[in-house]
């Protein structure tokens, strides 16, 4: 019997008993996912903060796994696979720095990771392929959440699915935070599947409330605390800062004496092939950045020796209109150009709020009379922070 043992920091052991699965990891499209952070912008606030794709897909493997492990009569053999499979790759189209990269692109890192599996060029087009003929084409179906059964989808992608149950543990474990800690052993026990109208919908036993609630909110805090921290934020804007500076100069058919090839794409506003996508990762990206601060250009140069030794812009948390107008003034009075130098930035957080009629991206509690509730029925706690909607701002000025 085919077993495979990976130790990990988060689930101590993640465990492949399937040989061609197991081999998926072997692709270059997959090892790509090496070299590509879990979170690059986040290290500026939290250096522990430098684990990659690679390890949070094989701990959302891991999770999926085990849930249809442990109902393995709700799934057929096939459905077993495709989801196991699809965790496994539900972040396989993510570009360099990961979520930064999508702030200057037009298509998401699913729908490139959708590319990436149908592409009859890859790698992994034909392993998948090799293991069963309808895999590519269902992949995409569970990424989109149009699969026909859809507590395949869900385990994959809802409010609370294996890549999320995955990364609170591990982005907070690696950031050196406690927020997003949870018992992921009593949510796994209490988990169960359930009909409702036409669809089979996940569930929680109300016991397990507790745990989701804290699920719930160390979402809610590791998003304002570690992804919304000042600094991870600074960098992103840097970049975009950078990346809108080139395009302007390339534009204007500007003379850049040093390698452009793999930002072309960028440059020219363009989807990137199959081909030149899974050519990128952190290291040759951040490469033609920091290679741009030799560009005959003052801005585009003083940018990136900003990013290159950590001198992020400064950053107010005082965002009245009023301020925002004192502060761009001021950018400007030192001689410098506020579209390049100044930023506000606007967010917003909420712990949880049902969603109408959408009855799988709700998180559903089973009642000692075996009844089905939306949680924040149930929990005072959510149905309170649901009124409310948390906005984060700044102000960013170099």
């Amino acid at each position: 019997m085919f077993e495979k043992i990976i130790r990990d920091p988060i689930h101590q052991f993640i465990t492949f008993k399937n040989p061609d699965v197991y081999n998926i990891l072997k692709t270059k499209e997959f090892q790509r996912l090496m070299n590509i952070s879990q979170s690059y912008s986040v290290r500026y606030a939290y250096p522990g903060s430098t684990h990659s794709r690679f390890l949070h897909c094989l701990g959302t493997y891991e999770i999926a796994r085990r849930i249809t492990e442990n109902h393995y009569s709700e799934f057929s053999e096939y459905e077993r696979l495709l989801v196991q499979v699809a965790a496994l790759l539900h972040d396989v189209g993510h570009g360099p720095l990961s979520h930064t990269f999508e702030m200057f692109t037009k298509t998401s890192h699913e729908e490139y990771g959708i590319q990436i599996i149908n592409s009859n060029r890859t790698e992994l087009f034909q392993i998948l392929k090799k293991i069963d003929k309808r895999l590519p084409d269902d992949i995409a179906k569970v990424l989109r959440k149009e699969y026909s059964n859809n507590s395949v989808n869900q385990i994959v992608s809802s409010q609370i699915d294996a890549d999320r149950m995955d990364y609170l543990l591990r982005d907070g474990h690696f950031s050196g935070v406690s927020y997003s800690v949870f018992d992921l052993e009593l949510m796994l026990k209490s988990l169960s599947f359930f009909e409702k109208g036409k669809k089979r919908i996940m569930g929680f036993g109300i016991g397990c409330t507790h745990v989701l609630e804290k699920y719930l909110l160390g979402r809610m805090y590791l998003y304002k605390q570690v992804v919304l921290h000042p600094k991870s934020v600074g960098f992103e804007i840097m970049i975009w800062k950078i990346i809108k500076r080139a395009r302007a100069l390339y534009k204007e058919n500007f003379s850049f004496s040093s390698d452009i090839t793999l930002l072309l794409p960028i440059l020219r506003e363009r989807d990137f092939t199959v081909e030149e996508y899974t050519q990128l990762n952190d290291f040759n990206f951040m490469s033609s950045i920091f290679n741009l601060e030799k560009e005959n250009d003052n801005i585009l140069s003083d940018l990136v020796y900003k990013v290159s030794t950590a001198r992020l812009f400064n950053y107010s948390r005082k965002t009245t209109i009023q301020e925002r107008e004192n502060i761009k003034k001021s950018v400007i009075s030192q001689g410098l150009d506020p579209d390049y130098y100044f930023h506000y930035f606007s967010s917003r957080n909420i712990a949880y709020k049902s969603i109408g009629n959408i009855t799988e991206q709700n998180i559903y509690i089973k009642n000692y009379d075996s009844t089905y509730q939306i949680i924040d029925k149930i929990s005072p706690l959510l149905k309170d922070l649901g009124k409310t909607e948390q906005k984060i701002t700044y102000i960013f000025y170099g």
